[in-house]
């Protein structure tokens, strides 16, 4: 028989996640233990570890949540409007809001890279972060852009952009976060902004001989 879940189950579940994107946004994966996260949502470590058998199954469910609000997010943002660019600035705000705008869960995948780990883990982040990028691909390959340009590197231009932002943004102190979005893309869209079709791509080069 099929083990039946205590009652709230799906709501601790929800309150453990939530506590372990801020502690591992506060002290990062390594400086974080299961034992803190039971601590902060004043569970037993056993409550914790029936819905998280270790720790990277944690930070695994972290970035698919971060994965389905960024989403949510972009998608919502860009909700009606037909103009291609103008989609792009309302996601690319959206983006940039909640990676400066305290979404905990979006912060962990922006501060602690899939890179820096192994194995299975390492695939199965990269694949949850995979996943959210294709919506921004989505965008940035409906664009009019000059043709030599590869959107493959504008796209990571501005997710470098916006998660560089993280280590200088202060709130309150200095331009809000849909200031930091308009002027990081008005920066990048100089460059590539031309007589294109949407979908041109830069043609290959002929291996000589």
């Amino acid at each position: 028989m099929a083990r039946r879940k205590p009652r709230g189950a799906g709501n601790r579940r929800a309150e453990m996640l939530l506590a372990a994107a801020q502690l591992f946004t506060e002290h990062g994966f390594d400086g974080t233990s299961m034992r803190m996260v039971a601590s902060r949502v004043r569970v037993r470590a056993a409550s914790l570890y029936y819905h998280f058998p270790s720790k990277a199954e944690m930070m695994v469910a972290v970035y698919e949540e971060s994965a389905r609000k960024l989403t949510e997010l972009v998608r919502e943002a860009v909700e009606g409007e037909t103009d291609p660019w103008r989609r792009l600035e309302l996601g690319w705000e959206a983006h940039v809001r909640a990676v400066l705008g305290g979404v905990h869960y979006v912060q962990v995948t922006f501060s602690e890279s899939p890179r820096r780990f192994h194995g299975e883990l390492r695939r199965r982040l990269i694949a949850e972060r995979d996943r959210y990028e294709a919506v921004l691909r989505e965008l940035i390959d409906a664009l009019p852009i000059r043709s030599a340009t590869r959107r493959k590197y504008f796209m990571l231009t501005l997710l470098g952009a916006g998660a560089w932002s993280r280590t200088w943004y202060r709130p309150g102190g200095g331009d809000p976060p849909e200031v930091i979005a308009a002027q990081t893309l008005s920066i990048v869209r100089s460059g590539v902004e031309g007589a294109a079709t949407p979908d041109a791509r830069p043609a290959r080069r002929r291996r000589a001989g």
